[in-house]
């Protein structure tokens, strides 16, 4: 997300997510995007064995904030 945000969170318009599992402290978190377009993406976040602990993740950013359009 910091690539695709250029550092910026002000490009992020809308991000939404549904939590699967509870994480305990001290997990490692693994995030996954599953499709990546020019101005939004979604994504999964893996714990445990690789279990979802998020689905359904999507970022949407402001035109100019895409990854394609970093200088």
């Amino acid at each position: 997300m910091n690539s695709w945000g250029n550092s910026n969170p002000a490009v992020v318009q809308k991000i939404s997510a549904r939590f699967t599992r509870p994480v305990v402290p001290g997990v490692t978190l693994t995030v996954g995007s599953t499709d990546v377009d020019n101005t939004s993406l979604t994504f999964g976040v893996y714990g445990h064995e690789n279990h979802a602990v998020l689905k359904n993740g999507s970022a949407t950013f402001a035109p100019g904030g895409s990854i394609d359009d970093q200088s």
